[in-house]
């Protein structure tokens, strides 16, 4: 009657050492995946964090006033170099597509272009 159990039981025991064995090296596996995929993640991380630490740097305004200045001779708008507009619009007439003079007068027309009478 012995025999009749331990040859299923003696299976089962060695099918369950197997499956354990097989399974403890998938959670290895998966836990060194796992570290593999945080350490790239850390990675991108920082390289985000230089990414923007480059980009504060080089938009910074005070730098790029300065290299504005240094290369293409850019300095602050001086009161002398404002106009009116009405100033603005007899130097620079304003012109539709088809090269037709637009009215720009104030007052000059009662009802604003994209309204229709």
């Amino acid at each position: 009657m012995t025999y009749r159990t331990t040859f299923p039981l003696l299976f089962l025991v060695i099918c369950m050492g197997l499956t354990l064995f097989h399974l403890k090296y998938r959670v290895v596996s998966l836990e060194e995946s796992l570290h593999t995929t945080l350490r790239a993640i850390e990675h991108e991380e920082e390289q985000q964090h230089i990414l923007k630490a480059e980009w504060k740097y080089a938009t910074d305004a005070q730098r790029l006033q300065k290299l504005a200045q240094k290369h293409l001779g850019f300095s602050p708008i001086k009161p002398r170099q404002l106009m009116t507009k009405q100033d603005f619009l007899k130097r620079y007439p304003i012109q539709d597509a088809l090269g037709n003079l637009i009215e720009t007068e104030e007052g000059s027309s009662s009802t604003p272009p994209y309204e229709r009478p």
